[in-house]
């Protein structure tokens, strides 16, 4: 449902992005813009300010006349100094027709809104499917090329390290053959009986007979299986609200296909065979094996790793091997990762085609690995104490830890999906039929498409991003005259490494710091002992005749060396805490206030990452906890008006979240709330707490950041401490 202009009532709002990287809606028509709750802060670097001349602004609203796009009739507030603005009271968002947006930025300096003409709005209506000329479809990586390509390298690289272990390590032989195939005979026959066994005892599992199954997808099963020459999988159904999918075995004659109540609950018909397809392709493709065959390799170099470094007493030159080992334990991971990516490419192509309907796979991606439920999420009633176990019941699981085993045959990954989020519903929150908003959908894969941070993951992840994945099914959609689900937008304003690197910087400057003074440490004492204390006088072995003069000379030269040692090693240990500091203040940046937010707003912000956090303050509902279903899960899963993010809740010690979840985390259900904290993304959206206020209810506070700064203070007094020793040591060597 697209936003109407205030002012022109008949005019549709279109997105653009700015140089801030931050969407506004502006209309085309009379250029006026909408800001959601929030927005406005997010072009300053000193809120603060801003958020005061807001408060006392909407301290005497007056009647508008104007209706809000979110709904509801609007309020004209009058801005300290500065224009009169229209303001939603239901959404907290504020119009500001062309006049009013200049003058507001003419007397506020501190704003910088820069838009970026050059840039394609995401959110341009999809051409008609009659109007769609079928294209040529990128064609994807040859699979038996890819396949053999990989294996035989990871089959190079052991071979090569065995052979290279047995003639510098001295590693038996026996040993070496021993390790690698007792390992592969054990991961090939047992692993899948093992996850038959996990599934049996951990899983609230059970089979799932085809006469069980809709009549529609045992048609559909028996026919993707009969055109593949593929006999019935075996099937089985974890009684779980987590949406996932996934297959394992030996073959495609004796793969097992796993779906959970919560997919075939959330996914429409023809979403459910997508997913299906998917994981028979996995079947078809002989990813099972192959996948089982390559994992293979890094099991081996780690375990040669664990065997040849473990315990207190080792042959040094069989432990450099075993560090040898562990480098290409992570070669060989790496190479594993892209094979399985390029797995789930193909087995999506296979999807698409088997099923004819690309778009179908595309909106089932979207609803179990970002969240964004199409039919709506409602807030669970307030029940008493005995109906608690039904209230939390129903709700479905988007990061149950237990599915971290099956994530390379699965069709997303479930560390990818941490969050329920976030604004992909259009229309009313509550409503329960509402469908999936593409351009909401499209914002909120933006950082996906844009952000080197979201690559970065993608390098160690088992599955590409799901942004890179519907952008694949849009392609292949093309080809086949249908028009895209979700329309990307992939020409972004601007390049985003400049953030990227400076993130990178501030993320490793404390171990940058440690690198620096560890190797710097000893060439710095040496030069200031020469210049202090002069050159060495002595050299006791080359000497004679040693005398109480020349040893009293050599006894101050040591004396300075020792002190200047301790001296830089309490130095070194007090700029690693400034290290640890500058990089605290920029995770937690504190000190320029909590600016009201609104989920909509904090997900048109590209530039963020899991190092460059967002201040906000956060109201709505809460709906759930952060793993449904799951007692021991302390988090909690907010909605607003706008939409639904994941709420990040951290205490230092797991046993005091333990408590918490166990103790107090239920009152929150259904209630709302007001919090403040950090938004990030990593590379789902989601809010670190530091405060969380409810009424009836004590504030809850999060220490994770205190504790940090305190551990921060206590390296700095054992830094002064042990520079303070070193001084004296220095000052009684000179006198």
């Amino acid at each position: 449902m697209s936003l109407l202009c205030p002012a022109c009532r008949d005019v549709a709002l279109q997105p653009e992005l700015t140089h801030e990287g931050v969407e506004i809606d502006r209309c085309p028509s009379c250029q006026g813009v909408w800001l959601d709750r929030g927005e406005l802060f997010l072009f300053t670097d000193d809120p603060q300010p801003l958020q005061q001349k807001l408060t006392q602004a909407l301290s005497h609203p007056q009647p508008g006349s104007r209706r809000s796009p979110r709904g509801g009739e609007m309020q004209a507030i009058n801005w300290p100094m500065g224009p009169t603005l229209d303001y939603c009271p239901k959404s907290g968002g504020l119009w500001l027709d062309l006049g009013e947006l200049e003058a507001l930025f003419k007397s506020e300096r501190r704003l910088h809104l820069k838009p970026d003409r050059a840039a394609t709005p995401a959110d341009a209506p999809p051409p008609r499917a009659q109007e769609l000329l079928p294209t040529m479809a990128r064609s994807l990586p040859n699979l038996l090329m890819r396949s053999i390509f990989t294996l035989v390298g990871l089959f190079a690289l052991l071979t090569a390290f065995l052979i290279a272990a047995v003639e510098f390590g001295e590693l038996p032989l026996e040993m070496a053959v021993g390790i690698a195939v007792g390992l592969g005979v054990v991961e090939f026959l047992f692993s899948p009986l093992l996850l038959d066994w996990m599934l049996r005892r951990f899983f609230k599992s059970r089979p799932l007979e085809p006469e069980q199954l809709s009549p529609r997808l045992r048609a559909f099963i028996e026919k993707t299986c009969a055109d593949n020459e593929m006999p019935f999988p075996r099937l089985r159904l974890i009684e779980d609200g987590a949406p996932q999918a996934f297959t394992y075995g030996h073959t495609p004659r004796n793969a097992r296909v796993v779906v959970t109540a919560g997919l075939m609950e959330l996914l429409e018909p023809d979403e459910l065979e997508a997913v299906v397809a998917h994981e028979l392709g996995h079947a078809a493709h002989w990813d099972i094996l192959l996948m089982t065959v390559a994992q293979l390799f890094p099991i081996i170099f780690y375990a040669i790793f664990r065997l040849l470094t473990g315990g207190r007493q080792r042959d040094g030159r069989l432990a450099m091997v075993g560090m040898g080992a562990w480098a290409l334990y992570f070669v060989s991971q790496m190479m594993v990762l892209a094979f399985s990516r390029i797995r789930e490419y193909h087995a999506d192509r296979f999807a698409a085609e088997t099923t004819g309907n690309p778009e179908a796979l595309s909106r089932a991606l979207v609803k179990i690995g970002y969240g964004l439920m199409g039919r709506g999420v409602k807030a669970p009633p307030a029940a008493a104490s005995d109906d608690k176990k039904k209230a939390d019941a129903p709700q479905p699981s988007y990061r149950n830890p237990g599915f971290s085993a099956f994530g390379a045959m699965g069709i997303f990954s479930a560390s990818h999906a941490r969050a329920m989020a976030i604004a992909g519903v259009s229309g009313d929150a509550d409503s329960a039929n509402a469908p999936l908003d593409p351009p909401s959908v499209a914002r909120a894969m933006r950082w996906d498409l844009w952000s080197p941070w979201a690559k970065l993951y993608e390098w160690f992840s088992t599955h590409p991003l799901i942004a890179r994945r519907i952008d694949a099914l849009n392609d292949f959609g093309a080809s086949l005259g249908k028009p895209a689900a979700f329309p990307l937008d992939q020409r972004q304003p601007e390049s985003y490494w400049d953030e990227f690197l400076v993130d990178l910087l501030v993320w490793a400057l404390p171990v940058l710091t440690l690198i620096c003074c560890w190797f710097g440490m000893p060439y710095v004492a040496n030069e200031l002992t020469e210049i202090i204390a002069g050159p060495l006088p002595f050299d006791p072995y080359f000497v004679e005749e040693w005398t109480d003069q020349m040893h009293a000379a050599n006894q101050t030269y040591w004396a300075v060396g020792e002190g200047l040692n301790v001296l830089l090693v309490g130095i070194s240990i007090l700029l690693f805490a400034l290290a640890r500091t500058l990089k605290l203040r920029f995770r937690y940046p504190r000190r320029k206030g909590y600016p009201e937010a609104s989920v909509a707003a904090l997900l048109k912000r590209v530039k963020t990452s899991d190092v460059r956090a967002i201040p906000c303050t956060l109201r709505g509902v809460v709906i759930g906890r952060g793993q449904p279903g799951f007692i021991l899960s302390e988090d909690f899963i907010l909605r607003d008006e706008t939409g639904i993010i994941y709420l990040d809740y951290r205490q230092p010690l797991a046993l005091w979240e333990a408590l918490f979840a166990l103790l107090k985390r239920d009152r929150y259900t259904g209630k709302t709330v007001e919090i403040e904290g950090w938004y990030r993304r990593a590379p789902i959206p989601y809010v670190e707490l530091r405060q969380i206020r409810c009424e009836g209810e004590k504030t809850r506070t999060s220490w994770s950041y205190r504790l940090k700064l305190i551990f921060n203070w206590l390296i700095v007094v054992v830094g002064v401490l042990i520079a303070a020793v070193g001084g004296v040591v220095l000052a009684g060597s000179l006198m």
